[in-house]
């Protein structure tokens, strides 16, 4: 399958995914309330940064050995053997030392009545674990196809099982939901293996598969690691944060969210960091200069989609998240705008951090996110007892942009790649623009979809008129030739 083909596959099923994932805020927003939200975002949120740290290192460690070596099917199979071996071994034990240790994290919080949740979310663990690998798997076969697939299957098992199970059993319901929708994305993954990677099954069958030596796996995957480590602790340390100092769960329900509805650009562009990993990994190997072609149309392509998303964000804080959230969560509003720098520069850090990593730079991009860290914990401390949870959201933007910058300067140290600073002002001023025809409609659901499709008309045609390249079918026409194709079509 091409990259261009792949990539479509993977945004549309992001797409799918994001929408189904806002509607299962929405539902579960009034199910459940802003408190019982706020303590199901806090234990749902710890337990999937605990999953994502242990089940994702290795299997991206895999993904980049497999598309150094894409032909050498023998090799793959090694590879997988090696690395779902010892992640078995890591899960498993993982997900026990979480479930004694349930009370310990409650305390953490000064909740008590968190460790039953606690012990409940555990089950997370080896669930996201299988469905995750088996994703990352496909990918790095550069099967997008298949990845998009899972991507939409987890998205409408995850709405089935954690809505229905929360309407009948309130906060403990929705979390064990949360633990069986990646057990269903699991079973659909073997069906996909079974049907798709024929060859793969034959050669297994007739050869004994050694195992791939386990060193190199691990080389790569304990610096990601340490990447996996600090970035999922950044964007989950504000909410750590909010619980742990204020106490307050109807405030963490209203800025958890906050920053559900300030993430869309960033949930839907994680397709992208899905196909770049695997393809920067075989680009690199090869020196090929597509690499750096590559990524420069993605960076602007990201402030394409992220810029007149902040925009819409800011103006239409209120009755996006009444729409999304219901009524009682209308003061999410007033932390919305706030969180708008995550919206851009969060968003570009992820692309980066994958590109950086595909390119055996994970190094980078775990001092850049340990340095954000840095920054957020003790301004966190300090601004959040004067000034609540807005300052939690302010920290947020101001680190992201820093992130931010700080990942483009990378990615122009390492690759030469540049989105173009006379393509970032275009872009930039279009959303000015975009925000300028916007204050000309109320900010009521009423004035949300005209509002939106004017401001959008208007971005788009500031943007056509300045010459802007993304516009033009040359712009992708070009780099649709220089992408490689995946030699098992």
């Amino acid at each position: 399958m091409s990259l261009l083909r792949g990539t479509i596959y993977l945004f549309a099923a992001e797409v799918v995914f994001t929408l189904s994932g806002y509607l299962l805020s929405a539902l579960l927003g009034r199910v459940l309330g802003p408190a019982e939200y706020g303590r199901y975002s806090l234990v749902v949120g710890l337990t999937t940064m605990i999953v994502i740290l242990l089940s994702r290192a290795l299997p991206m460690a895999m993904s980049k050995h497999i598309s150094a070596d894409l032909d050498d099917r023998e090799t793959v199979l090694a590879v997988k053997k090696t690395a779902a071996a010892w992640q078995t071994l890591i899960v498993a034990s993982a997900t026990i030392l979480f479930f004694f240790l349930a009370p310990v994290l409650a305390d953490i919080f000064n909740d008590p009545s968190l460790t039953s949740l606690f012990r409940l979310s555990a089950l997370i663990i080896p669930a996201f674990a299988l469905s995750s690998f088996h994703a990352v798997y496909f990918n790095a076969l550069r099967r997008f196809g298949a990845a998009a697939i899972l991507k939409i299957s987890r998205g409408l098992f995850r709405l089935l099982w954690i809505v229905s199970l929360a309407i009948a059993f309130q906060t403990a319901g929705a979390v064990a939901g949360a633990a069986i929708a990646p057990l269903s994305v699991f079973a659909v993954a073997l069906v996909l293996d079974i049907y798709l990677n024929r060859d793969l099954r034959l050669l297994r069958r007739r050869r004994k598969i050694p195992f791939y030596p386990a060193g190199k796996l691990f080389r790569f995957a304990g610096v990601f690691s340490l990447y996996l480590l600090c970035y999922e602790f950044f964007t989950r340390t504000d909410i750590y944060l909010i619980k742990a100092v204020l106490g307050d769960d109807r405030a963490l329900g209203l800025y958890a969210a906050a920053m559900t509805l300030a993430m869309i650009p960033y949930y839907l562009s994680v397709s992208l960091s899905l196909m770049l990993f695997p393809t920067i990994s075989g680009l690199v190997g090869k020196d090929d200069p597509a690499a750096k072609r590559l990524l420069e149309k993605v960076l602007r392509f990201v402030f394409f989609l992220t810029v007149p998303a902040a925009a819409g964000l800011i103006f239409f804080a209120e009755p996006l998240s009444v729409l999304f959230f219901g009524r009682d969560f209308a003061g999410a509003a007033e932390i919305l705008p706030l969180l708008v720098g995550g919206t851009v520069f969060g968003t570009i850090f992820a692309v980066a951090a994958a590109a950086l990593g595909g390119g055996g730079r994970v190094f980078l991009t775990a001092a850049i996110a340990a340095g954000g860290i840095a920054l957020t914990v003790p301004a966190d401390l300090f601004l959040l007892p004067l000034y609540g949870v807005q300052a939690a959201a302010v920290v947020f933007s101001a680190v992201s942009i820093l992130m931010g910058l700080a990942s483009l300067a990378a990615i122009a140290s390492v690759f030469g790649a540049r989105p173009g600073l006379v393509s970032l002002l275009r872009l930039f001023f279009a959303g000015g623009i975009m925000y300028f025809v916007l204050s000309f409609f109320p900010s009521t659901l009423g004035g949300l979809l005209p509002g939106g499709l004017a401001g959008l008309a208007a971005y788009l045609s500031i943007l056509r008129l300045s010459g802007e390249e993304l516009l033009s079918s040359e712009f992708w026409r070009t780099g649709r030739k220089n992408q490689p194709e995946n030699p098992q079509k």
